[in-house]
């Protein structure tokens, strides 16, 4: 087992890729060879909500990551507001409409069966309600598990998308500050662990953490299968060992940004705001900015979402000098630049 406890995800994602390349074991998968490590590997972020990357070696989409977190904690299983940013998202579902593990679907839309074993489904339960409850109630509870894998619906099933990260616990740590265990059973180092599951995680992490009115603790990750596909992995780890000397500037560990409160309102009024926020389409909402309860819908997210619909519903160059205007009005400083740097990557090409 490799344990890799780090400042943030940037910090995590450089650890991996060395971890890979000097530890690393050549391996087929039904999706072509990987790099796996040869044991479990255990992520732990001490500031979660350092959750962007803006290493231009790696290129993560801002975009997509920002939009993807709020569509879970919307509850939602459609793939078409995901599509809009990333085209092959569709690859990943059965139906062309839904998807069969979308993760926040199951947090919010978990169904429940008679008492009895066997018995009918009688209706489904937001999990993140009943945890929210129960650690209101009972700051040392244990019991909150999340979960995430339905032997239903992943166990010996034909999909194209099998839930990877399985369940998810949030306790009260010995500080008084909430702490979020992720358990995986296959995590892409590049892709997932480091990259979008950092992102979605910590978000929900800081939904919980905030609506109990805990400071945020630790993240932990558990990643039974710790792996990249080889060609990625071999042009992501060339890209950053190029540019060795730029990764110790990390923005976060400069003070250069900082993150932005998630969540500012009452819960109720924030899970209004996300519902209302997520379009069909993954544009702008029809609602005007000041329409939203909380700062981060007016402040963050719209001018986000209102800069990709400028980027991708134009042409020229002019496109990207009106999303980054857009983009001066978030008030989130990491959102903002690694949503600019970008963009800015796309005009230089």
């Amino acid at each position: 087992m490799r344990i890799f406890e780090s400042r943030n995800v940037a910090e995590a994602l450089i650890r991996g890729l060395y971890h890979l390349h000097i530890d690393g074991i050549s391996q087929e998968s039904r999706n072509g060879p990987v790099v796996r490590s040869p044991g479990t590997v255990v992520t732990v972020l001490a500031r979660p909500e350092e959750r962007v990357l803006f290493y231009p070696w790696r290129d993560a989409n801002p975009f997509f990551h920002f939009y993807e977190s709020l569509w879970m904690l919307a509850g939602r299983n459609d793939i078409a507001p995901l599509t809009r940013y990333v085209a092959r998202m569709a690859e990943y579902s059965d139906n062309g409409v839904t998807q069969n593990a979308a993760y926040g679907h199951r947090w919010r839309h978990a169904t429940t069966i008679s008492p009895h074993y066997g018995g009918p489904i009688v209706g489904e339960r937001d999990q993140l309600d009943a945890i929210i409850k129960e650690l209101r109630e009972n700051k040392r509870s244990r019991q909150c598990v999340l979960q995430i894998w339905d032997h239903d619906r992943d166990l010996g099933t034909q999909t194209k998308d099998h839930a990877c990260n399985l369940a998810v616990t949030f306790q009260i740590d010995v500080h008084d500050r909430l702490e979020a265990v992720i358990f995986c059973r296959s995590n892409d180092a590049i892709w997932g662990c480091h990259g979008a599951n950092a992102v979605h995680f910590s978000v929900l992490q800081e939904y919980v953490a905030r609506s109990i009115s805990a400071p945020i603790g630790k993240m932990i990750q558990v990643s039974v299968n710790y792996h990249a596909y080889e060609q990625v992995f071999n042009k992501t780890h060339d890209a950053m060992r190029l540019a060795e000397g730029d990764n110790t500037v990390e923005p976060y560990r400069r003070g250069d940004v900082a993150p932005y409160p998630l969540m500012s309102v009452p819960r109720e009024d924030w899970d209004n705001d996300v519902k209302n926020f997520i379009t069909d389409d993954g544009r702008t909402p029809e609602i005007d900015a000041r329409g939203f309860n909380d700062h981060f819908f007016q402040k963050v997210a719209w001018p986000i979402v209102q800069a990709h619909d400028i980027y991708k519903d134009h042409t020229g160059p002019d496109r990207f000098t009106a999303a980054i205007w857009i983009l001066q009005n978030c008030v989130a400083t990491d959102w903002r630049r690694a949503c600019i740097e970008w963009l800015e990557r796309r005009r230089s090409k």
